[in-house]
């Protein structure tokens, strides 16, 4: 409501002021706007794709054969590697261990601390580094993705200490 009236004031006085041209500023920031979400469009476009392409992969049949003496479900590694490509999809794999053994099993804290343990660094920086047009960004994910790992196993850490019953 606020919004509205303050967007209503500063057109009704721009209809006043000879010196404004309400069209031309409408029109260059539309096609402002327009050039802005072309380009984190297909960042995102390219991102989603990506995700999805790896999680129709195979990978958790994978991840079962190769990881049987391991008391930790492939879809927590799954979330692992998923999350510093894209939050949401990590999102999706801790909803599905919450299905799978309930809220208060010991995976579903796994998964919690791993969801809140470190943010989506290969989408942030492809988002943000594509907005700049920089393209000298490996130091920044490299470095990103080594905290990632930190994070990771600081989770697991601190699951096992905390939440496994040995």
């Amino acid at each position: 409501m606020i919004i509205t009236i303050i967007i209503s004031l500063i057109f009704f006085s721009s209809l006043f002021n000879p010196k404004v041209n309400i069209y031309e500023l409408l029109s260059s920031g539309i096609k402002d706007g327009l050039k802005q979400t072309i380009n984190l469009s297909t960042t995102i476009i390219t991102i989603t794709l990506v995700v999805e392409m790896f999680i129709n992969s195979g990978i958790i049949e994978l991840l079962q054969k190769m990881l049987p003496f391991t008391n930790i479900p492939p879809e927590i590694f799954l979330q692992l590697i998923i999350k510093p490509i894209s939050y949401n999809s990590s999102l999706i794999f801790m909803i599905q261990i919450f299905d799978k053994y309930g809220v208060n099993h010991v995976y579903s804290y796994l998964s919690s601390i791993i969801q809140g343990a470190f943010d989506s660094t290969i989408f942030v920086c492809a988002l943000y580094f594509g907005e700049i047009k920089n393209k000298y960004f490996k130091k920044t994910i490299s470095n990103a993705l080594l905290v990632n790992c930190f994070s990771a196993s600081l989770s697991i850490i601190l699951w096992y200490l905390f939440f496994k019953i040995i």
